[in-house]
């Protein structure tokens, strides 16, 4: 697990961000074979 001590509020809701945005964006999903917003830009649902 992962240490977050040392670590201000303002580093840890960066870090989340950041993650949060690379969940979303740019992580595989297996089933599709390309990111959820890969997927939904292919479906034509996002501009």
């Amino acid at each position: 697990m992962r240490s977050f001590k040392g670590v201000t509020i303002d580093g840890f809701t960066k870090m989340l961000d950041e993650y949060m945005v690379w969940y979303r964006d740019k992580r595989i999903k297996l089933e599709y074979g390309m990111s959820i917003m890969g997927k939904r830009i292919e479906l034509g649902l996002v501009a």
